[in-house]
């Protein structure tokens, strides 16, 4: 028995295992690449019987193919292969990456997976883009990428940890499933929030960069991974608490006509329905409120009267970038607050547009 033969039997492989593995697809290389050690046939393609090959076809002359038939035989095959410059620390490691890869495999949420590729019709690519696993909605999923594969559909949720192995082995990585996993799981969270906030401290408008529609939102719209922005009202009902988002709603209606070209953060002072008025040493006030500092405003007033007339009042407090940086930016999530207003931004019939000035002007100390 060779000295590289006895150290095949002192390193322990479990043959067992390799066995699975080259059976698997699985294949090993000597280092100079010039003889593997696999159990595919030569042209690429998975053969109907088990076999595993020792194959030399790229050594000068080439090496005639060393087959075994039998796991028990399999010794004297990888003695064959470790003769011609093999590794079997590199087996041994192997076979253990794939222990590990297996037990991540099983903790994989496929229910999850299933919904999100088969129903959703999602889609997780590789790490360098080049290889995807995707599915049409309609309950296929395959897996795709620069070249054809050859992988067959998955159609079912048992077969589906089949095609997420095929995933991996063509260059996928069981890492991008489970980054996907959990930022689904943190958008499901952030959604949550969303509508179960009904506080309405301030409100964000203006020109989203990317589609260049105006939309409305709150702090939300910020989210990194799904910003939660408002550009038609049916969004506000299905992203916002009820209470928000007939406010977001009502700033969707009537903030378009302020031509606003940047993103903004305002304060919502009043609307239509919640004016309110005080009496204050004999003189008819509304009351209107603004980071928590309340203000008298009499109501026969020109600005009174504007109030009286108007639908919403509201007052801007920063900007996020004006009308002619918006080539500069590429998310919501990238910027960042600047105090005070930019824009000029005029009276409409049913908007009234409070700056800081106006207001300092009525802060009466009244009690809220």
């Amino acid at each position: 028995m060779s000295n590289l033969n006895q150290l095949n039997e002192d390193k322990n492989i479990d043959h067992e295992k390799l066995w699975n593995f080259l059976q698997d697809g699985g294949q090993f290389w000597t280092k100079d690449d010039t003889a593997t050690l696999f159990g595919d046939d030569t042209s690429g393609f998975r053969i109907k019987d088990e076999y595993a090959f020792v194959h030399g076809i790229k050594r000068d002359p080439p090496l005639d193919i060393k087959r075994c038939t039998d796991i028990r035989d399999l010794p004297r095959i990888v003695n064959e292969f470790i003769d011609l410059g093999g590794d079997i620390d590199m087996i041994n490691n192997e076979l253990e990456v794939k222990e590990i890869l297996e037990n991540q495999l099983e903790n994989i949420d496929y229910d999850w997976l299933w919904q999100y590729l088969g129903v959703d019709g999602g889609e997780i690519s590789s790490r360098n883009g080049t290889v995807w696993i995707g599915g049409n909605g309609i309950g296929t999923i395959e897996v795709n990428g620069e070249r054809e594969y050859g992988i067959s559909y998955c159609k079912d949720i048992t077969d589906l940890p089949r095609l997420v192995k095929d995933f991996i082995k063509v260059g996928g990585d069981i890492t991008v499933i489970n980054k996907k996993l959990n930022e689904q799981i943190e958008r499901q969270k952030l959604r949550e929030e969303a509508k179960s906030d009904v506080s309405f401290i301030s409100f964000i408008c203006g020109i989203e960069p990317l589609s260049g529609e105006f939309f409305v939102g709150t702090k939300y719209v910020f989210n990194k991974m799904d910003p939660l922005v408002c550009c038609i009202p049916e969004a506000c009902d299905e992203q916002y608490s009820p209470a928000v988002a007939e406010h977001l709603k009502l700033c969707l209606k009537h903030l378009t006509k302020l031509g606003i070209k940047g993103v903004v953060e305002g304060e919502l002072l009043f609307t239509e329905t919640d004016k309110k008025i005080k009496i204050v040493n004999g003189e008819k006030l509304y009351i209107i409120t603004s980071n928590n500092i309340s203000y008298g405003i009499p109501t026969k007033s020109e600005m009174g009267k504007r109030i009286d007339e108007s639908k919403i009042g509201l007052i801007f407090h920063n900007h996020y970038y004006e009308g002619a940086d918006i080539e500069g930016l590429l998310e919501l999530w990238e910027m960042k607050p600047r105090e005070g207003m930019k824009e000029d931004l005029k009276d409409t019939k049913d908007v009234v547009v409070f700056s800081n000035e106006q207001i300092n002007e009525f802060n009466l100390d009244v009690e809220k």
